[in-house]
């Protein structure tokens, strides 16, 4: 199976002959594995839900916008679902696809991805770049994790091609694409590994006087040019962030950080839900 920088390459992206290599390795499992003697042992329903899927309930009021498509989709499924419980409806776009973001929503999620690899199709759709822009400036709330976090700033610049696969594969020549623009910083993308566990503390934002807030690292880009008044959500206890040991840029009323976190802390979707409430009760 195909890898890059990051890890294995996304069912999304795979060509037919890399497809048909993993429905050969699923049949390998299907012959030598019990699938449901192990699905009985979890506990599990059998059929594993979409994550574009909503909850089988009527619509709310509360909308959240969510990206999920080739550029974007390093999410934990659990997350959704602890929004869910929260009574928010997940409503999912396409920052490559699609014109702009869905109507009536109460906040955006950005997570993370491979938005240098997809840079070309990121940067050409200039519509989305403006309207998640616009409503950042309308105060829609935003939170955007590592992948996400690169496509707020005002350019990516990549050293290698879209068909590379790994770290080393990269060409002399770097290419700058123009991104959303919503801080003043530019995304840098380099040969060195960001992989940490992370710990930090929170004194704005979304979750603003939280403490001991636990996740992880791992990306090969660099922000870099930040402005003189940048502002940080977080101050790291473990790991390297974005600006010596702090992580999460804040502006308006968008938190944007290389952290990944797990709402399995539940102070974290409670806090997050409450910002799309309040959004939403203007």
């Amino acid at each position: 199976m195909g890898e890059r920088h990051l890890g294995l390459i996304p069912a999304s992206e795979l060509d037919e002959a890399k497809k048909r290599s993993m429905i050969r390795s699923a049949k390998y499992v299907a012959d030598y594995i019990n699938i449901d003697k192990l699905v009985a042992a979890s506990n599990q329903p059998s059929d594993s839900a979409s994550l574009r899927k909503s909850v089988n309930r009527p619509p709310g009021d509360l909308k959240i916008a969510v990206a999920l498509d080739e550029s974007f989709n390093f999410y934990y499924a659990d997350n959704f679902d602890a929004l869910r419980k929260q009574e928010i409806d997940l409503v999912f776009f396409s920052p490559i696809h699609d014109r702009g973001l869905p109507r009536d929503i109460s906040g955006i999620m950005l997570g993370g991805g491979f938005p240098e690899v997809m840079a070309e199709p990121l940067t050409r759709n200039h519509s989305m770049k403006n309207s998640i822009l616009k409503a950042a400036e309308d105060g829609v709330p935003i939170y955007a994790e590592c992948g996400g976090l690169m496509y707020l700033t005002r350019s990516i610049t990549c050293p290698y091609n879209r068909s590379a696969n790994k770290a080393d594969d990269y060409s002399s020549k770097m290419k700058t694409h123009s991104m959303v623009g919503l801080f003043e910083a530019d995304t840098v993308m380099d040969q060195k590994l960001t992989l940490n566990y992370t710990e930090a503390n929170c004194n704005a934002s979304f979750f603003n006087s939280i403490g001991n807030i636990h996740g992880h690292e791992f990306h090969y880009s660099k922000i870099r040019d930040l402005a003189s008044d940048t502002r940080f959500a977080y101050a790291l206890r473990q790991g390297e962030g974005i600006d010596s040991e702090k992580d999460g840029l804040v502006a308006e009323n968008c938190l944007a950080s290389y952290m990944h976190i797990h709402f399995a802390d539940s102070r974290l979707a409670r806090r997050l839900a409450d910002s799309f409430v309040k959004y939403n009760k203007r």
